[in-house]
């Protein structure tokens, strides 16, 4: 699949909904050498996104979780130049595992390594979203997998939550480890970027805080959708994230270390709300 098809992707999408909540209730993991979970929903879901995704003869790509370290630098040189799919089959693996609903399936689109497009699922609350050019498509079900398709979704109601001591902030576990916040705000640590990536569109967080070691499919689907929402995402630095993954990821380091971001990033409404919340972050 070469181009960025909605209604296909949100065909996709579904399908990894019905594997994932297909193991929900009693998920099989084990314990990668990272230390960080796997489950047989992860390489299930990841698999079958390959079959369509995976095709170097027609120059796409495919970047996953589960597949990157099985391919070769001829590859992944390739794939930085091309047409390259970015999937998590779980983002939030260990809250997946531990049958807590704070997880979600995301696919990012990438051209000449530039992130254009995203889609995220979330099958525990049964919400979607999804980028068509500037415009990101929502829609909600009661019953975790939708029998919709894209065309019963509708652009999404964005709300920019103000700076205020109510407002949630979400971390990494990364940051929860190695920082403190001198803050009043109540501060959240999921496990899973793709929950308060998508959140803060619609207003239920008021930042979202990661570490340098968020990877390119951590946060590729929600990049795009954020920014189409016309939200900022920065560097600690005061950088902006391009969606060039050369700008933006350790492209010159090797293994999986390429694929993680230069430094600490927040992702907030606006640059107010960044600049204030920089000023208020210590290391432990």
């Amino acid at each position: 699949m070469k181009n960025w098809d909605i209604e296909k992707v949100v065909s996709l999408l579904v399908e990894c909904g019905k594997i994932a909540l297909k193991f929900y209730d009693s998920p099989e993991f084990e314990l990668k050498q990272d230390r960080s979970i796997v489950t047989i929903a992860d390489k299930t879901i990841e698999a079958m996104l390959a079959d369509h995704f995976d095709r170097p003869a027609d120059n796409v790509y495919l970047t996953g979780e589960e597949t990157v370290s099985q391919k070769d630098e001829s590859y992944i040189q390739n794939a930085l130049k091309e047409t390259t799919w970015i999937v998590d089959p779980i983002d939030g693996t260990a809250p997946y595992a531990h049958h807590i609903p704070t997880w979600g399936i995301s696919i990012g689109y990438m051209k000449n390594a530039k992130i254009e497009e995203g889609a995220i699922f979330l099958p525990a609350t049964g919400e979607m979203f999804i980028t068509s050019n500037n415009t990101v498509y929502y829609k909600a079900c009661n019953d975790g997998v939708p029998s919709w398709d894209f065309k019963d979704m509708n652009p999404i109601d964005i709300v920019k939550r103000k700076l205020d001591d109510s407002g949630l902030i979400s971390i990494t576990q990364e940051i929860a480890k190695s920082h403190k916040f001198d803050v009043t705000n109540c501060i959240q640590a999921l496990g899973c970027a793709v929950f308060p990536l998508v959140y803060l569109c619609h207003g239920r967080l008021l930042a979202y805080i990661t570490g340098s070691h968020l990877k390119l499919w951590d946060y590729a689907a929600g990049i795009a959708i954020l920014k189409k929402c016309g939200f900022s995402a920065k560097f600690l630095n005061g950088k902006d994230m391009t969606l060039n993954i050369f700008d933006d990821c350790k492209t010159h380091e090797s293994g999986i270390k390429r694929w993680e971001i230069k430094e600490m990033a927040l992702f907030t409404p606006n640059y107010d709300t960044f600049d204030f919340l920089k000023n208020k972050i210590n290391l432990l």
